[in-house]
């Protein structure tokens, strides 16, 4: 008989969707979770995506996914998360939160994604918390649930809640989970592997080369991230809950340039493979520390996106 003793059983998250949440959403939680099985090499995290309605919901896309449930089944799990897309004022009716009321106290983990944050609240869950929410949505928020307090931060995460203001600070506060249930090496790997900004004791202090705004180095880690699939800096300032004129001028401030000139075609020029890997300074972004990577395939065109080198890169 073996002396190793075995794993223990993966950690359950019920991901209970609203209708009309981004894709994003979903998959900012998930990834960070799939990723860190990746690095552990065993199955430490499982998860069971649900739905507020027993027939499903669809998600902002039209698509609707396939649900392992709704929300009654999230009863046995270790951790909770209420996603869902901008906040609007039937996300918190009756009807979808009789059956939250009664499953979420039993759950010791718990968690919300941009409007799940008001409607977590209203569980009385968030109470004495310090959470993260959208800006435009805060009066709001404070006004029905005087009880939750506030933080500026993309996303807030202690032991037993969490809360991420945007789609997209789902994996922030994913990351900063599995800082704190397994060290900054398991974090930090998880977050090359998502292109993200290796996370910290405080979103500030992830937010990238020189403490700048997290919102700039969310922006850039789904850039990389979507190279094979570009997204419209439209796309990635509503998955970062701000107005697309909002994310250029944080661009404009922390990079000297907006989005739409981080994101450039290449002609195509060189046929060697070992041109792929080129680097060269983006002459649009001078004395930033800004590179582009090329490709330069023969005939290929691609975008391509700018790559902070770090505090010793900035001008």
């Amino acid at each position: 008989m073996s002396d190793i003793a075995p794993f223990p059983a993966p950690q359950v998250f019920a991901l209970l969707v609203l209708p009309q949440t981004p894709m994003l959403a979903i998959a900012a939680v998930i990834e960070p979770l799939r990723e860190a099985n990746a690095v552990l090499e065993r199955r430490a995290y499982a998860w069971r995506l649900l739905a507020t309605a027993a027939a499903g919901v669809p998600l902002a896309d039209g698509s609707q996914p396939a649900y392992a449930g709704s929300t009654p089944d999230a009863a046995g799990a270790d951790a909770l998360i209420v996603l869902a897309g901008p906040w609007q004022d039937w996300m918190d009716s009756r009807a979808m939160m009789r059956p939250l009321r009664r499953v979420a106290p039993q759950i010791d983990c718990l968690g919300a994604v941009s409007g799940g944050v008001r409607v977590l609240a209203a569980t009385g869950l968030l109470d004495t918390q310090k959470v993260a929410c959208a800006p435009e949505a805060a009066a709001e928020l404070i006004a029905a649930h005087p009880a939750v307090g506030l933080t500026d931060a993309p996303w807030a995460s202690t032991e037993r809640r969490m809360t991420a203001a945007t789609p997209l600070g789902g994996t922030g506060m994913l990351l900063q989970m599995l800082r704190a249930r397994h060290g900054a090496e398991l974090a930090d790997a998880v977050a090359v592997r998502l292109g993200w900004p290796a996370p910290a004791t405080t979103p500030a202090a992830a937010a990238g080369p020189g403490g700048g705004d997290p919102r700039v180095a969310a922006a850039i880690a789904q850039m990389r991230a979507s190279i094979a699939a570009p997204q419209s800096a439209a796309a990635i300032a509503q998955g970062l809950g701000i107005s697309p004129r909002r994310l250029e001028g944080l661009f404009r401030a922390e990079l000297g340039t907006g989005p739409g000139l981080c994101a450039r075609p290449a002609a195509g020029g060189g046929t060697g493979p070992d041109r792929g890997g080129d680097r060269a300074p983006c002459r649009r972004c001078p004395g930033h520390g800004i590179l582009v990577g090329r490709n330069l395939g023969a005939g290929v065109s691609q975008p391509l996106w700018h790559q902070s080198l770090g505090p010793a890169a900035r001008g």
